[in-house]
């Protein structure tokens, strides 16, 4: 009998096949606008493990979805604060090495598109359906192997299905702090919660930020103050290694902060002995390797591919 780690791994495969014959068929229509760009490459993303998970009669039980108290919401929310600036260190540094072309495509489209409708489609959509596929369905097959070997593994299935190099990297591991969390919480509406306050508070920010430059302007036109100098500054390009040496302390006292948030909810949750069972678990490499089959290992070359491609062609 199939194993469900190869199952869902089959699926992976599947779902590498369709995300790349999406992107094919985009293509071949030149500029299509972001949000229907947005919306076909979700669904890419969501067909083949959507197929498994309506095709299993135990869908509810096979995702983790207990109710989270207000406390744990909170807990979980304060814990994102905790990781945005490790986050932002990772994407800082990879942008020394690399370009970041989405995060350009989505400050573009902002000025197409209202707030609550790109709050829709970069923020809430993703936090729903990616997460029902990472850490829904590929995380909870992989755990049964092995918890940490298990959030390592979806968490790179994450960073590669965003195809390029610069989102790779946070979004690993993002991936696998995702994939803790649900574990901890034992509920599927943790990762949610903090996929959606990450991309939430980036899109925010998107937005307020030309409204606070524009207040400046008023501001400076109502007292005849000279900001000129001030906007030029502000909109020079900075050097990326000063915006990582300025990232290093925050990312460090963020991480430190993070582990005292996430033992806490682990506390409040009652999976902090699970925890300590699984990191004392001598065997996690052996499981590892034993997650990896060959239609995963092809679909994480295709996925490699294309993320390389992206860069470099």
């Amino acid at each position: 009998m199939i194993q469900e780690k190869e199952r869902v791994n089959y699926v992976f495969l599947c779902t590498v096949v369709v995300y790349l014959t999406a992107s094919l068929i985009i293509s071949t229509f030149g500029n299509v606008p972001f949000a229907p760009m947005i919306l076909i490459s979700q669904l890419s993303l969501v067909l083949a493990p959507g197929i498994l998970l309506i095709r299993r009669r135990d869908f509810r039980r096979s995702i983790p979805h207990a109710k989270l108290s207000f406390g744990t919401v909170v807990l979980v929310v304060i814990l994102t604060l905790c990781i945005e600036p490790v986050l932002s260190f990772v994407n800082a540094l990879s942008q020394c090495f690399v370009e970041a072309p989405v995060t350009e495509t989505i400050m573009d489209a902002s000025a197409d598109y209202s707030f609550p409708v790109m709050f829709l489609l970069v923020a809430l959509v993703p936090a729903i359906l990616e997460e029902m596929v990472y850490r829904g369905v590929f995380f909870q097959a992989y755990c049964e192997e092995g918890v940490f070997s298990g959030a390592i593994l979806s968490g790179l299935l994450f960073g590669l299905m965003h195809g390029n190099l610069n989102q790779f990297l946070y979004a690993f591991l993002m991936g696998m702090v995702f994939a803790m969390t649900v574990y901890a919480t034992g509920s599927i509406f943790g990762s949610m919660i903090m996929h959606l306050t990450v991309n939430g508070l980036s899109t925010i920010i998107l937005y307020v930020y030309p409204f606070l430059q524009n207040e400046l302007e008023k501001t400076a036109e109502e007292t005849g103050t000279d900001v000129s100098q001030l906007l030029d500054v502000a909109s020079t390009e900075v050097d990326p290694w000063l915006t990582v040496k300025s990232l290093v302390v925050p990312a460090i006292v963020g991480l430190v902060l993070a582990v005292f948030v996430f033992l806490t909810i682990a506390d409040r949750c009652g999976t902090r002995e699970k925890l300590k069972e699984a990191l004392h678990n001598k065997d996690g490499f052996q499981r590892f390797r034993h997650m990896i089959t060959v239609p995963l290992a092809v679909g994480g070359f295709l996925m490699a591919l294309l993320v390389v491609a992206a860069e470099f062609l």
